[in-house]
């Protein structure tokens, strides 16, 4: 039996593949541009973002 979060790490990856061929910046792109965001939201992003910069 799989956990709850590698099912949706396999979903997540199915989905992006078949849906925007692999290219995860394409798919962030169309969400940001046709979901409203909450200051929140955007600094979370930041967060991230952020993060993934400082890890190489």
């Amino acid at each position: 039996m799989i956990s709850r979060d590698q099912y949706l790490k396999a979903e997540n990856r199915s989905f992006l593949n078949r849906v925007y061929d692999g290219a995860v910046g394409l798919m962030c792109a169309k969400f940001l541009e046709e979901e409203p965001l909450s200051d929140r939201d955007i600094e979370q992003l930041r967060q991230l973002l952020d993060k993934r910069k400082n890890e190489g």
